[in-house]
């Protein structure tokens, strides 16, 4: 599925805080479901730490990355494709 991260996403996003980043809230929205992200992971919110995570697209992990940095970030979309 492609993820669309928005302007109000990152708006809405806090730095360093895994389930409140830009790319868990364009997770939540476009699968209702609540995820932690990180630049090497993304995990169901209630899974983190459990063996159930997919790696981190390149496009989001770099995304990640710069807004836990407070750089300038821009919207931007990619493909996800959890298993569960």
């Amino acid at each position: 599925m492609r993820i669309e991260v928005t302007a109000e996403d990152i708006k809405n996003g806090v730095p360093m805080e895994a389930s409140d980043c830009p790319v868990a809230l364009a997770l939540h929205r476009a699968t209702g479901r609540m995820w932690r992200v990180d630049s090497r992971r993304i995990c169901p919110n209630e899974k983190f730490g459990d063996m159930l995570s997919f790696p981190c697209p390149p496009a989001a992990a770099v995304f990640v990355c710069r807004f836990d940095d407070c750089l300038p970030v821009e919207p931007f979309s990619f493909e996800f494709e959890p298993t569960t």
